[in-house]
Order: C-alpha cells, then structure tokens, then sequence
C-alpha cells in the first residue's frame, strides 16, 4: 500500500490474512520510577502476551514506545503515528499495558474507541479484561478513563494547594529567578539580591517613572551598551516592570503575597512605571524613529529636539551631532510612509493570510487525493462523499477568512496601529533610516526579514 493512500475502514482487513499488531508503552517524567509503567516492563509484558497467545507465522508484530509524553492529549508523536496508522487501514490490533497508557481524557478516549470501531481495530490492555467491540466493553473503558482523569484532576488541584501553601510560608516557589536576584544558597526556598544586577532593574524603573523612556528605547540602550550579553527586548523590559515580584509582594496562582521576598524599589517607584509605560499621552510625545535615523553624508546616528510654538505646537526634529544638519520628523515620515505602510500589511499578509492560504492548499492536496482514491476504487462512495463534504466546508470558510483578512489587513497603516505593534515592527524590519539633508529626504534600509516579507504581495 502506498502510504499516501486513503482506506476506506468497511474494506481495511479485506483480503487480509496476517494479523498486524502494534504494542504502544508510554511514560512521563512523573510516571518513570513507579512499578507498572516503566517503558522496558511494559514492553516486555506486551511481547510475553503476543507471544502467547498469537502465532508468529501469522502476524506483524511492531512496538512504539513513547517517552516522556503526558496522557493529558492525544497530541503526541508516536501517538499521532499510530492514528494516522488506523486511518491508512495498517493496523488489525493494538496492545497496551493499561488503559492510561492511551489516555486520562473521556473525551480522547471517546474519539479513539470510535476510530478503532470504524477501521475495525482491537484494542488488548492487559490489566483490564475487556472488549471494546460491545456497548458493555466500551462502557467500561470510559468509566475507568473517567476516574484516571478525575484523579489527574485531583492531583493537579493538591499541586496547586501545596504550591499556594508553600508559597504563604514564604517559599519561592516559581522555578525561574527573577533578574536582579538569586537563589539564598543557605536556603533556595529564598530569594536574595544581586545589587550588580539590581542597579539595572532599579534603572528601569526610574527610567519609566521619569518618563526619560519607553520599553522599546530602554532595551535598545541596553542592547548598545551589551549590558549582560543579553538580546534585551521591549517585551522583556515589560516582563520586569510588570512582576510585583520586585516591590516585594509575590503573585500565585491569582494570590498576592505582601512582604515575600526583599524588595529592589519601592512599590510607589513601581506603580509610577507601570502606568508611564502604558500611558498614550507619554507615547505620543515619543520621537517616532528614536535610534533609528542616521546621517548619510557622515553615517553618524541623528540625536532628538523638539520646539514648542506660542500656540503650544510641538516640533520634533533629528539633528546631526557632526554636520548640525536636522529635518522635522513629519518630512521623514512622509518620505517613507508608503514603505511604512506596505510594511504593516505585508507583516500581517504574510503571518496571518499566508498561514490561512497554506492551509486551504493542504485541503484541496486532501480532496484531491479522495478524487484518485475514488475513481480507483480504493475507498467507499459514502466515505468519499462524507469527506468531500466535510473538506468542502473547511475550504469554504477558510476563503471567507482568507478573503475578510485581507479586506481588513489592506486598510491597516503605520499610523494606524497601535504603539507596541508599531515599535515591535521597527525592532523587527528595521535597521536605519538614512537622512539627505540637503534634499530633505529619507530612505528606509530593512533588514534580511523585512526583504523577505516586502516581496510577499
């Protein structure tokens, strides 16, 4: 059988005379050193059952192991293998050591007893006695899965009690440390300061708190200096400024704890910050290409001034620091505003329609697929027409996405968007925007990413 061949489950075992069996053995990180469920012991119980109670002249035996995989979805390698396995009609039975080798899910377990009925194949657990080809049989699978998941339930809740508790007893108990502190070595239940560290976490927020800088301008500083040998980013600055972590108070599971680990500023120092970096009147008095224009006559980076007139108008200008030459920021940006804009929707075209069009191109490969697989008898009509239906309907609501997307992505501007989208976009595409003074004109130089998605449309 070729492998891309579709078989329809009401002929998958015609023909058929050797039994084709695959043994499935998982473990998680949590299960590994309990009795039963070691990966070797599962394997070797399932290959003692094969042998017997089947002949080896007439079967084909293969075993999938599946390591450090939790049960919690069907979104797993090896288990994705076996069900693409069934729906190609190369499996007869399938054999595990017990039901929760599968699945902890009633509704997972639901969808692969259904699977298994329709392409015919026999499910074996070793611990448990059953028969999945009767309603009993099946009954009694989901009940058991039912309580393996009220269980996982149970004890993700008792994780989250425990962690809580620990937490009032003034344990960190997160497996990260914050920037700016480190584990009590005494004690790594604590955190402690590191004032080296500190000094820049300290920075950060008085930056905000002065209104000096943005996240955006804040990481591109210290990407300049190399502070730490660090990739700092805006969305990283905002991770800091937003953990409450560094006035002291530690946030768990939708508790506060005040007064939990020693404190880097103050929580007034913290509160100016956050409400600065999100603030739309301290972004809209930002220079729009800060870090970004450069000379080209001299190649040195432009420095920021504004003016104000007696009618309260602000002006803001970039200026040489080698020629003394400036240009008001409005005459760049309306020397660049069409690369800008096709940048913006080139962006979200190539991220969000691109994907959808992928997508609708892996449906249409699927019918056409069913087309051959039916001309040449190789599956049912009732399946072929229930899975051009169902292909159908995907494709034509993935076209009506595809085409509102557009619609919608066609109108966006740079001026438009919002201010974070709009400064993740220069950190992206970016690199500089040279400046002829003389004409008064700017040419926005890209990045190898912004070239690659200029050409997309």
């Amino acid at each position: 059988m070729n492998s891309d061949e579709i078989v329809s489950p009401d002929n998958k075992n015609a023909g058929q005379s050797m039994l084709r069996i695959v043994g499935y053995a998982r473990e998680s990180t949590r299960e590994q050193a309990e009795d039963g469920f070691n990966l070797d012991e599962q394997e070797r119980r399932i290959k003692e059952y094969v042998n017997l109670y089947y002949d080896d002249a007439n079967i084909n035996f293969s075993m999938i192991r599946e390591e450090g995989a939790s049960a919690k979805s069907l979104q797993r390698p090896r288990m994705k293998e076996i069900i693409i396995q069934i729906q190609k009609g190369e499996i007869d039975i399938i054999i595990i050591h017990n039901l929760d080798r599968l699945t902890r899910n009633l509704n997972d377990m639901q969808t692969l007893l259904q699977l298994f009925s329709d392409y015919n194949v026999e499910l074996v657990s070793l611990k448990e006695s059953i028969d999945t080809n009767t309603a009993q049989g099946r009954f009694f699978v989901s009940t058991i899965v039912l309580i393996a998941q009220w269980e996982e339930e149970t004890i993700g809740d008792r994780t989250v009690r425990g962690k809580k508790e620990s937490a009032r007893q003034g344990n960190y108990a997160k497996s990260r440390v914050p920037f700016g502190y480190y584990r009590d070595p005494n004690d790594k239940r604590h955190l402690l300061i590191d004032e080296e560290k500190a000094k820049i976490v300290r920075r950060i927020f008085q930056s905000l708190a002065d209104r000096t800088h943005t996240p955006y301008t804040i990481a591109k500083e210290l990407r300049k200096e190399n502070v730490y040998e660090r990739q700092w980013k805006d969305s990283g600055i905002e991770h800091i400024i937003k953990n409450r972590i560094y006035y002291g108070t530690f946030a768990w599971y939708g508790e506060e704890f005040d007064n939990h680990q020693p404190a880097i500023v103050s929580k007034e120092l913290w509160e100016a910050a956050n409400k600065n970096a999100y603030s739309k009147e301290f972004h809209r008095h930002n220079y729009l290409f800060k870090g970004l224009v450069y000379c080209e006559k001299c190649s040195q980076i432009c420095e920021q001034k504004s003016t104000t007139k007696p009618s309260g108008s602000e002006y803001q200008y970039y200026v040489c620091p080698n020629c003394g030459a400036y240009i008001n920021e409005k005459k760049i940006l309306s020397s660049i505003v069409i690369d800008l804009n096709n940048l913006v929707k080139n962006h979200h075209l190539y991220l969000e329609v691109r994907s959808l069009k992928i997508k609708e191109q892996r449906i249409r490969g699927e019918m056409n697929t069913l087309i051959n697989g039916y001309v040449r008898q190789r599956i049912s009509k009732d399946y072929y027409l229930e899975m051009m239906n169902i292909n159908a309907c995907e494709r034509k609501a993935l076209l009506a996405r595809i085409k509102n997307a557009e619609s919608h992505i066609r109108k966006m501007t740079f001026m438009t968007i919002d201010d974070e989208e709009r400064e993740r976009l220069k950190e992206k595409y970016i690199d500089k925007i040279s400046i002829d003074f003389e004409e008064k004109t700017a040419l926005l130089k890209g990045s190898e990413t912004y070239e690659r998605i200029i050409k997309y449309v």
